[in-house]
Parts: C-alpha cells; sequence; structure tokens
C-alpha cells in the first residue's frame, strides 16, 4: 500500500474538507463555476488529458475543467481504469518507465491498482529493460498522488469506482518514448477488447515554471504577466496539433516539469485513435496570488 505523502499539504487532509475543497475548485473563478451536470451525452471518446499537480490552492480550479468534461462525456465510455503518467520530480529511479503495483491511498479512500493491466504492461517482452516494476520513485513523488481525489470523489457522485496504474516517466530518449507508447498502445486496446473495460491516459505535468526559485528568467518579472502566458500559448499550441517534435523543441526552452510524461501521452493516444487534443483551460499561479516573479502555469487539455 501507497500511503499518502501530501495530504494536508498540497490538499486537505480531512475527507469531509477535502470533498469540500474538490467541488470549490469547480466553482472558483479560474474553474469551470459549475459541477459537473452527469448528463453524458457527449459522443466523442476521451483518450487522454493533460493535468496539473501543484496545490489545489493553485491548479485544483484548472483540473475541475477536465474532470467536468469527463463526467459529461459518453456514460459507457466512462473510464475503469486510469493509467497516470507521473513525473520524475525525485530522480530516484532504476528504470525509465518505473510501474508501481500497489493501491494507493488517500484520505477519501484506497485507490486499487488494476492489477490485470499493470501486470500485462510489467510482462510485456517489447518494453525489454525499459519499463518494469519499480516502487521507489513512487514513495515521495506528488504527482500521481494529487490525482487520485479528484478522481475518487467525482465517481462517487455516480456511484462508480475506477482503478489505475501508476508510472513514473524519467526516460528522456524520444525514440525509447515511442518504443513505450507503441506497446503501450498494443496493450490498451487488446485489454480493452478482452474486458469491455475503458481505459484513459493521464499526463500529470505543469507548464512553464518561472522566476529565480526555478533558475528560469528568460524575460523581466515585470513583464512576467504578459510573457509567460505567451510562453506557455506556444508549447500549448504544439500538444494541440499533436506535433511531438514541435513539442520538444519548445518546451526544450521551458522548464515542464512532465514534458517527457506529456510526449508519452501524445504518442500512446495517437496511437489509440486521438485525433485531436482540446484545451480546456489555462492560467498560472501568478493570475491567482497576483505575485508573477516566481509563477507556475497549468493547463488542462483533452485528447478526443
Amino acid at each position: 500500500m501507497r500511503k499518502a505523502a501530501y495530504s494536508g499539504k498540497f490538499y486537505e487532509a480531512n475527507p469531509n474538507k477535502l470533498k469540500s475543497q474538490i467541488e470549490s475548485c469547480f466553482y472558483n473563478k479560474f474553474g469551470p463555476l459549475e459541477f459537473p451536470k452527469f448528463i453524458a451525452n457527449k459522443k466523442e471518446k476521451i483518450y487522454g488529458a493533460v493535468c496539473p499537480h501543484a496545490g489545489y490552492v493553485f491548479s485544483g480550479p484548472c483540473t475541475a475543467y477536465f474532470y467536468k468534461e469527463l463526467m459529461e462525456s459518453n456514460k459507457n465510455l466512462l473510464p475503469n481504469i486510469f493509467i497516470v503518467l507521473g513525473t520524475n520530480h525525485t530522480g530516484k529511479n532504476n528504470l525509465d518507465f518505473s510501474i508501481s503495483a500497489e493501491d494507493f491511498e488517500t484520505p477519501l479512500g484506497i485507490m486499487g491498482n488494476a492489477l490485470d493491466l499493470t501486470g500485462k504492461i510489467i510482462a510485456n517482452k517489447g518494453l525489454g529493460v525499459l519499463a518494469g516494476k519499480d516502487e521507489a520513485p513512487h514513495v515521495d513523488e506528488h504527482s500521481i498522488e494529487v490525482q487520485l481525489p479528484f478522481i475518487q470523489h467525482m465517481y462517487s457522485q455516480v456511484n462508480k469506482t475506477a482503478k489505475i496504474v501508476p508510472i513514473i516517466v524519467s526516460c528522456n530518449d524520444l525514440e525509447k518514448i515511442n518504443t513505450f507508447a507503441l506497446e503501450l498502445a498494443k496493450i490498451i486496446k487488446e485489454y480493452e477488447k478482452e474486458t469491455k473495460n475503458h481505459v484513459v491516459v493521464l499526463a500529470s505535468s505543469d507548464m512553464t515554471h518561472y522566476g529565480l526559485a526555478y533558475g528560469f528568467l528568460p524575460f523581466s518579472p515585470s513583464y512576467a504577466k504578459e510573457h509567460l502566458r505567451e510562453f506557455d500559448k506556444k508549447i500549448i499550441r504544439e500538444i494541440l496539433k499533436g506535433d511531438i517534435k514541435g513539442f520538444y523543441e519548445e518546451a526544450q526552452k521551458s522548464t515542464i516539469c512532465g514534458m517527457f510524461p506529456i510526449i508519452t501521452l501524445m504518442a500512446t493516444v495517437r496511437k489509440l485513435g486521438a485525433r485531436k487534443g482540446f484545451l480546456l483551460k489555462y492560467y498560472n499561479s501568478g493570475d491567482v496570488s497576483k505575485d508573477y516573479s516566481s509563477a507556475v502555469g497549468y493547463a488542462s487539455i483533452v485528447f478526443k
């Protein structure tokens, strides 16, 4: 069991306060301003998404946009399983793609591991030494954990549950990422066909980290409010186009912590059949705090 490491830090530790905090993200001025209607009548299949992973006070309203879109999508395609591609902030890893076979605990309960699908990925011979069971990077990593209370609370609204396949992405080689994505897409397709389950792939990532604290000052703090948004716009444009090379080139000029989880997502959903990415929301922490001298961008992007 992977215990919650960031409750009381990135989000409320008390279950009732946490539920209220999640719901307040939807009504926040940076959020969608309404709770999902659970109308479930949209016809497009959702293959994946990019969601931020900062504290809920900052990035929660941005994340809420994705879950509103998801919970109002086709009820027959509501995912049973989320493959969550986490960012490696700690540098602890033995593999390019470190897969956890543990359940994850949050204040809202236990998020079960989809061990049947997790096992297929771990056992896949086509991945060679790229991927395997590696729990070490997951212990102190927040990028996967902060996604889970949103899933748990949203699914509780419709009396459903979902499971996860947690994967920390440490690989920075595009060729290796493409190999992994190709095999992962094959596994997902076969698994969905066999089980009739629906799988969604999430890349957990914030956008540009600006300021002295991040060692990134391409423009003066006095111009950060205007320029940070434009900086991230160029990067997001490449994601929406599905241009992996273009995104990689733009992202290298920036400080996107989840560059490689996003590339893995883009390559995987393309192979699954996604046609396009859609930006649901973008803002940065400076918009929230009114302090742009140290600010981080957040984007909620869905692939259909």
